[in-house]
């Protein structure tokens, strides 16, 4: 049977407060991210947004709208990254040990982002979620 080189799905969840502050998580490597990561066999990308938010976070949260769908070509693979917005319903458990701090930033003052998303990735997909678009790239 031929072996096909497919492209990996991962999801990211915009969580935003009242200040306009979006929340990041810290991995042990030392960058910042959205909270999510790779998706599971049998697994919708609803439930990896909301099983991976609470793994990183601790906090149980509603998945409410997609703002983008990005092609993120890396090094030897390829990934499909979903961007979703998510509210908060509840902390419910400490986040997973695989990461270090969880905060909220503000769009103009970022820390040190993972190198495979970048701060013009993310602030295109912040706009489209202020513009209530959709990106595709």
């Amino acid at each position: 049977m031929k072996k096909y080189n497919t492209p990996s799905v991962s999801v990211r969840t915009i969580i935003m407060n009242d200040k306009d502050e979006f929340l990041m998580v810290k991995e042990r490597k030392g960058y910042y991210s959205l909270p999510g990561g790779y998706c599971e066999i049998n697994e919708s990308l609803k439930e990896a947004a909301i099983r991976e938010c609470l793994e990183e976070t601790g906090y149980l949260v509603t998945i409410t709208k997609l703002v983008a769908a990005l092609n993120i070509n890396k090094k030897d693979e390829n990934e499909y990254a979903f961007f979703f917005v998510g509210e908060i319903i509840k902390y419910v458990q400490e986040h997973d040990d695989e990461i270090i701090d969880v905060r909220y930033f503000n769009k103009d003052c970022l820390p040190k982002l993972s190198p495979v998303f970048g701060k013009d990735r993310l602030k295109k997909v912040l706009e489209s979620m202020k513009n209530n678009d959709v990106l595709f790239e």
